[in-house]
């Protein structure tokens, strides 16, 4: 079994598989080494949460019984941290994860999604180590990166015997530099025609940084998120991606910050800005959320409609037609669903504090 790229992709297709009525079982699966190591110990998780299921809803009875029968002859483990199983009446979707996660389980008209939308990555990164005389090209996610190109030119070393000889033969040296990072730049360029990559992360030989820099090619250049110091030659692909993590803990972190400071500047304002269960609901009844900001931990109380989808935070009977509402103890799920289906943006607030009522808001399109 591959593991799928988590993506907001990924995450609207689950959506589309889940649109069927009929409840859904999602449940995380931990494999955690020094909790989860043995079968038995993973089978008796993955039974204590089944078991949490159909107490939970007699109709989600059949659908544990299928993901018991799947995961019967072995887990999908290699390589992979945790796995999520979501599962319908005629459906069923395995996915392996590459973070750890809290066992748990949920049977819902939708996906429990928190969790998963936690690790979407939704960009390819490239990370470009360049030295005197070797470069290499890694690409993947901040969780897995692999070696994908190599160079190493013949630059010659250094002379140290001085006069007129020293001076042609360094000039020689730093031209065969040139050379070298010509071709390093000249072999990216052709990478990232036929791999095209989100992100950039340069690993460039200190004593040449600028010359690096200056020898990235006009077409990638703008991709450039960082510079980074480490080893170029003997770095493995798990230390370079262990230093691309905290890269992008940094950006979220800012991304999570200029969010945050747009949502405190409108706010007060009653622009393009709403908090609170009441506030979502309200804009995304209205087609309306272009980004929601949440707290992975929130559990919003909410109410919908099964006749016609509507929203609500606390009414008993639709608005439209009169239908008693589903009541939700938990409406988060139900907010990232109809927050992917309407092309919005997912931004789980984990390197901040979210000051909102609910644990929710989101920055509104109108």
């Amino acid at each position: 079994m591959t593991a799928p790229r988590i993506d907001e992709q990924l995450i609207r297709r689950l959506r589309d598989e889940a649109a069927d009525d009929g409840p859904v079982v999602s449940v995380y699966l931990s494999l955690d080494p020094t909790t989860f190591s043995t079968p038995e110990a993973r089978e008796s998780q993955l039974r204590s949460l089944l078991n949490e299921a159909r107490r939970a809803d007699p109709r989600a009875r059949d659908i544990a019984r299928r993901i018991q029968q799947e995961l019967a002859p072995g887990w999908p483990a290699d390589g992979a941290h945790g796995i999520a199983v979501f599962a319908g009446e005629d459906w069923l979707r395995l996915i392996q994860l590459p973070r750890t996660v809290e066992p748990a389980v949920r049977v819902n008209d939708v996906p429990m999604l928190e969790p998963l939308a936690e690790m979407a990555e939704p960009e390819m990164w490239a990370v470009w180590l360049v030295n005197r005389r070797a470069a290499r090209i890694l690409i993947g996610t901040p969780e897995h990166l692999t070696e994908a190109d190599e160079v190493e030119d013949l630059v010659h070393g250094k002379h140290h015997a001085g006069g007129w000889s020293q001076a042609r033969y360094q000039r020689s040296v730093e031209q065969d530099v040139d050379n070298h990072l010509k071709n390093a730049a000249e072999r990216l360029e052709a990478f990232f025609k036929k791999n095209r990559f989100d992100c950039l992360v340069v690993a460039p030989e200190e004593e040449i940084k600028s010359r690096v820099l200056d020898a990235l090619p006009p077409e990638v250049a703008p991709f450039l998120v960082d510079v980074i110091d480490i080893d170029v030659e003997h770095s493995k692909p798990d230390e370079v991606a262990g230093r691309l993590r905290a890269v992008v803990e940094r950006r979220e972190a800012m991304r999570e910050k200029e969010a945050l400071e747009r949502l405190a500047e409108l706010l007060p304002k009653n622009g393009r800005a709403t908090e609170g269960a009441a506030g979502v609901l309200s804009a995304l009844n209205e087609h309306a959320v272009e980004t929601l900001l949440y707290d992975p931990l929130a559990r919003p109380f909410g109410t919908h409609c099964p006749s016609c989808g509507v929203l609500d935070h606390q009414a008993r009977a639709c608005p439209i037609d009169g239908t008693t509402m589903d009541v939700d103890e938990n409406i988060l799920d139900l907010m990232l669903d109809r927050t992917v289906a309407q092309s919005g943006e997912l931004l789980p607030v984990k390197h901040h504090k979210l000051h909102v009522k609910d644990g929710v808001a989101a920055l509104t399109r109108f």
